[in-house]
Formats: C-alpha cells, structure tokens, sequence
C-alpha cells in the first residue's frame, strides 16, 4: 500500500516498542523498557536499568541483525520500519557495548 501525505497527517502519535530479531520474517524479541512521547515527532527510549532487563537488551542488540520500529499516526495509519543493522550498525553498537 502506498502511504500518500493524506494518510499520514499529524504525525507519528506512537511508538510501541522496538524489536531486534535474527531475520526479516522473524517476529523477534521487544527491548524490555518504554517509549515516551516527548513533543511531536520526537520520542525517548528508556531501557530498564534491572540487572536482568539490562542483560536481555544488550544480548538483543549485540546479536540481532535486524531491528523493527512499529508506529502509529495520529490518523491511526500504521507503519512499521523494518531495516538491517548492516557492518556499520553492527560496529555502531559494538563499539557502543565496548566503553
């Protein structure tokens, strides 16, 4: 389906939760933590600071090639952005993981 500028007025309105998988077809594994709208077009992601929690996002990150972001627009159209980490996102977030 194509999405013209009607479909998507007023902005993304939410961001459920984001979700590393191993493959594209995979339904994968949420970060365990919350989205938080912060003004329009603008959102914070807050990972849970739990040991276990910790453990479980940084296992998904470092080892899941690939990473969905659903949304949803305040004309209630939803989208969902499906997309490979790629050798930069891998080096991105294994350097990140190293400090």
């Amino acid at each position: 389906m194509f999405l013209s500028h009607e479909h998507l007025e007023g902005g993304v309105d939410n961001i459920p939760r984001i979700t590393f998988k191993n493959s594209e077809q995979e339904a994968g594994s949420p970060l365990i933590g919350n989205v938080i709208k912060v003004s329009d077009g603008y959102f914070l992601l807050g990972l849970s600071p739990a040991p276990y929690d910790e453990a479980q996002n940084l296992q998904l990150m470092s080892n899941r090639n690939w990473i969905d972001i659903p949304a949803a627009y305040k004309a209630r159209t939803r989208i969902l952005l499906s997309f490979p980490k790629g050798a930069v996102g891998n080096l991105l977030f294994n350097s990140l993981f190293s400090e």
